[in-house]
């Protein structure tokens, strides 16, 4: 078997597949959010510098990696299910979309992009 040819690109975007991508992507949204940007979420864990909430659990995380780390990521939720919290079908009124499918609604979130 041959390995897979390497990308000739600066960077790649990839699904986050393993647990040591998450959390490098968790450790980035925590540099980003709380370093750099200076905000104070609950979600966020000072011990480990990490920021990840209940959504990640069952989100599709795309990042974009360069040869020096991390260099964007954003996180894609499906509708259905209880891992949505109650906040963001407050704020975008969901209920304005009932008439669709929440398998075929998603929320995106979590964007972030390195200086």
């Amino acid at each position: 078997m041959t390995a897979a040819p390497k990308s000739k690109s600066k960077f790649d975007i990839r699904l986050a597949e393993t647990d040591e991508e998450r959390e490098e992507i968790f450790r980035f949204r925590y540099d980003v959010y709380v370093g750099e940007m200076g905000k104070n979420f609950k979600d966020a864990d000072h011990s480990t510098k990490m920021l990840t909430d209940k959504m990640d659990e069952s989100a599709s995380i795309y990042y974009v990696a360069t040869p020096t780390g991390i260099a964007c990521t954003i996180r894609i939720n499906v509708l259905e299910g209880d891992h949505i919290p109650a906040f963001y079908h407050d704020a975008y009124d969901l209920n304005l979309f009932s008439d669709f499918p929440a398998s075929c609604q998603t929320q995106t979130s979590r964007l972030m992009v390195s200086p």
